[in-house]
Protein backbone atom coordinates (compact mmCIF):
# COMPACT_ATOMS: atom_id res chain seq x y z
CA UNK A 1 0.00 0.00 0.00
CA UNK A 2 1.19 3.69 -0.84
CA UNK A 3 1.27 6.42 1.67
CA UNK A 4 0.71 9.83 0.12
CA UNK A 5 2.64 12.37 1.43
CA UNK A 6 1.23 15.94 1.55
CA UNK A 7 3.56 19.20 1.85
CA UNK A 8 0.61 20.88 4.17
CA UNK A 9 3.36 23.91 4.89
CA UNK A 10 4.57 24.88 1.41
CA UNK A 11 4.10 28.04 0.26
CA UNK A 12 3.27 28.33 -3.10
CA UNK A 13 4.07 31.39 -5.75
CA UNK A 14 2.86 31.70 -9.59
CA UNK A 15 5.85 32.75 -11.63
CA UNK A 16 6.14 33.80 -15.42
CA UNK A 17 4.30 31.52 -18.01
CA UNK A 18 7.09 28.70 -19.57
CA UNK A 19 7.70 28.99 -23.08
CA UNK A 20 5.21 26.48 -24.23
CA UNK A 21 2.45 27.95 -22.27
CA UNK A 22 3.35 31.10 -23.84
CA UNK A 23 3.01 29.72 -27.51
CA UNK A 24 -0.28 28.56 -26.51
CA UNK A 25 0.84 24.73 -26.57
CA UNK A 26 0.47 21.79 -24.54
CA UNK A 27 3.60 20.08 -22.73
CA UNK A 28 2.39 16.43 -24.22
CA UNK A 29 0.95 15.88 -27.40
CA UNK A 30 -2.63 14.80 -25.44
CA UNK A 31 -2.32 17.45 -23.01
CA UNK A 32 -1.92 14.51 -20.23
CA UNK A 33 0.67 13.33 -18.20
CA UNK A 34 2.05 12.53 -14.93
CA UNK A 35 4.88 15.22 -15.12
CA UNK A 36 3.91 17.91 -16.31
CA UNK A 37 5.55 20.96 -14.98
CA UNK A 38 3.84 24.61 -14.56
CA UNK A 39 4.22 28.23 -14.36
CA UNK A 40 4.10 27.54 -10.03
CA UNK A 41 6.73 27.07 -7.44
CA UNK A 42 6.67 26.25 -3.83
CA UNK A 43 8.77 27.23 -1.17
CA UNK A 44 9.51 23.77 1.21
CA UNK A 45 11.84 23.37 3.85
CA UNK A 46 14.63 26.18 3.19
CA UNK A 47 14.54 25.29 -0.99
CA UNK A 48 12.44 26.10 -4.05
CA UNK A 49 10.35 23.48 -5.94
CA UNK A 50 8.67 23.33 -9.26
CA UNK A 51 4.83 22.41 -8.79
CA UNK A 52 4.00 19.74 -11.33
CA UNK A 53 0.64 18.40 -12.47
CA UNK A 54 -0.71 14.69 -12.92
CA UNK A 55 -3.65 15.25 -14.98
CA UNK A 56 -5.49 12.65 -17.09
CA UNK A 57 -9.20 13.11 -18.13
CA UNK A 58 -10.68 16.02 -16.30
CA UNK A 59 -9.02 15.67 -12.99
CA UNK A 60 -5.16 16.64 -12.16
CA UNK A 61 -3.58 16.52 -8.93
CA UNK A 62 -0.90 19.42 -7.70
CA UNK A 63 2.61 18.09 -5.81
CA UNK A 64 6.22 18.93 -5.57
CA UNK A 65 9.43 16.02 -5.92
CA UNK A 66 11.74 16.17 -3.26
CA UNK A 67 14.11 13.51 -3.14
CA UNK A 68 12.72 11.32 -5.43
CA UNK A 69 9.15 11.50 -3.31
CA UNK A 70 6.36 13.31 -4.21
CA UNK A 71 4.04 16.05 -1.67
CA UNK A 72 0.86 16.99 -3.07
CA UNK A 73 -0.37 19.98 -2.48
CA UNK A 74 -3.58 21.33 -1.52
CA UNK A 75 -6.47 23.92 -3.52
CA UNK A 76 -6.23 26.37 -0.43
CA UNK A 77 -2.34 26.62 -0.72
CA UNK A 78 -2.56 28.40 -4.54
CA UNK A 79 -2.73 31.89 -4.67
CA UNK A 80 -6.30 32.98 -5.99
Amino acid sequence: MSDVKFAEDAVVERGPLLWWQKRGLSYTRSGFGSKIPTEYTAQWRGRKYRVYCMIYSNSGSMYIVSKKVRYYLMDHQFPQ
